[in-house]
């Protein structure tokens, strides 16, 4: 099948669409259009924690203020996140991806305790929520203050059955950026909350406002001799780094949660040297230490059915057919996640309307307005190479629309404004 796809400059370029990776042909296209991935009738286990962080759904059109949560259509936003559950990830909610610093604390806990709630319904559906500080109603906090909300949002957390993620704040970056301070606020935090936790360290490519965060040694005077603590998710985008991280945390057994989406393939498989660490327990499964990151990732949002069968492969220790089926989806995430990196949010809910997950392309604060009409249709084009378009043929009719009202006036004598959707 044949469609037309708008590029720079004002071109329509033709596509041949390409069906889904016949898993039984190498990953070639196969001549004829196979049925999409499914989930096993039980969700599969992997040899790697795997968190996707999930995006939330926005109401067609939200109203006044954008973190109203009037404004999530919740029913669809739960169902999302049991397409996740059936093909074996865990949730990573209320983090950056759920346009968390759009949401507030408010909605936030509503959508923690739907997400805590429906996992409590069937073994094996995990939750890691983000706790925060975005609670707190003056914009001049003390050390103190900082500190007592995450624990409350921990407590939130942990009370409801999940498991909690220290999302960054940016009163220390904005008021206490001397590592001495983040030292004394993140230890205060471990002896506090009732449960181990994960630290998060989000890059200022994903929220500007963070530039400077972990300053110093800060960090590692953190993690040293901190049961407490079990690990940290980097987002950082550098593969190197993340890797020297993970390798000087393994002999205190604590562990690195990739949410690299420009490198997750190589991170999560990781060397073969051995490293001197202990096994990690989680959530009643043991994973053997090992130079290799595990994941928590926004791009798994967008490739699940994929992902899930790759990381099914590593499992079973075929890495072959895990490096083939992860390979194509590296440029489309690279795509996603591009400069302006904090925008990816959009990308990942037009895979979702694609394969037919919501109703509409639209997202809290019309942040789908902040990437043009030559970026969405690049992603299509990269989405279908990697495989994750369910029904590429009927995702394409749900993305014309989109096309005609960026200006794509007739597919036939072209595009009149590939930026119109700005």
């Amino acid at each position: 099948m044949i469609v037309q796809l708008p590029a720079e400059g004002g071109a329509l370029l033709d596509w041949s669409l390409l069906p889904p990776l016949d898993q039984g042909s190498g990953g070639q296209p196969a001549q004829a259009r196979q049925p999409p991935l499914q989930p096993a009738p039980q969700p599969p286990r992997f040899n790697r924690v795997a968190y996707a962080a999930a995006h939330i759904v926005a109401k067609p059109r939200t109203q006044g203020d954008p973190s109203d949560p009037e404004n999530v259509d919740w029913d669809a936003t739960l169902a999302f996140r049991h397409h996740l559950w059936r093909h074996g990830f865990g949730i990573a909610e209320a983090m950056d991806t759920a346009q968390r610093e759009t949401l507030g604390w408010e909605a936030s806990a509503r959508l923690l305790e739907q997400t805590l709630a429906a996992a409590a319904q069937a073994p094996g559906r995990l939750v890691m929520g983000g706790a925060g500080t975005d609670h707190l109603t003056t914009d001049n906090p003390t050390l103190a203050q900082i500190v007592d909300a995450y624990v409350m949002q921990a407590e939130f957390i942990h009370e409801r059955g999940g498991r909690a993620i220290l999302f960054p704040t940016e009163h220390l970056p904005r008021k206490f950026g001397e590592p001495r301070h983040y030292v004394e606020a993140y230890r205060a935090i471990a002896s506090q909350v009732s449960r181990p936790v994960f630290v998060h360290w989000l890059g200022e490519m994903f929220a500007p406002r963070l530039r400077g965060y972990f300053p110093g040694d800060s960090f590692w005077e953190i993690m040293e001799d901190n049961p407490k603590l079990l690990g940290v998710k980097i987002s950082l985008l550098d593969q190197a780094h993340e890797e020297a991280v993970r390798r000087r945390l393994a002999p205190a057994g604590q562990v690195v949660l990739t949410g690299d989406d420009f490198n997750y393939p190589a991170l999560i498989e990781g060397e073969p040297q051995p490293v001197d660490g202990a096994a990690l327990e989680w959530e009643g499964a043991s994973y053997q230490a090992g130079d290799y990151s595990h994941a928590l990732l926004g791009i798994f949002d967008g490739i699940a059915t994929v992902a899930s069968q790759a990381l099914s492969a590593l499992t079973a220790g075929d890495t072959e057919t895990y490096r083939r089926l992860l390979a194509p989806t590296v440029p489309l995430s690279r795509h996603i996640f591009g400069e302006p990196t904090r925008f990816y949010k959009a990308g990942l809910v037009l895979l979702a309307y694609l394969n037919g997950h919501q109703e509409h392309f639209h997202l809290l604060g019309d942040l789908e307005r902040e990437r043009d009409i030559v970026h969405y249709a690049t992603l299509f084009r990269l989405a279908n190479q990697a495989g994750v378009l369910d029904d590429p043929p009927q995702a394409y009719e749900r993305f014309k629309p989109i096309l005609s009202a960026a200006g794509v006036t007739s597919l036939a004598a072209g595009v009149t404004s590939p930026s119109a959707g700005k």
